[in-house]
């Protein structure tokens, strides 16, 4: 519980550009270092949630990234 309350924070306290480009660091780190037992599908869910929407919102970004 306490390793997804953490990472939900940190997921909300860093803006959309700094995710994206971090993704595959996050991913990593998760997929390692999480216990077994956290359910990441609702933070995933979330944060892909809020990418998607920010791209889609600002299209000329994705040219930079």
């Amino acid at each position: 519980m306490t390793q997804q309350y953490l990472l939900d924070c940190m997921i909300q306290g860093f803006p959309e550009e700094f995710h994206i480009n971090t993704l595959p660091e996050l991913l990593e780190t998760c997929s390692k270092e999480l216990e077994k037992d956290v359910d990441m599908k609702l933070i995933f869910i979330n944060l892909m949630e809020r990418l998607s929407n920010y791209l889609s919102d600002n299209a000329s970004s994705v040219a930079n990234l």
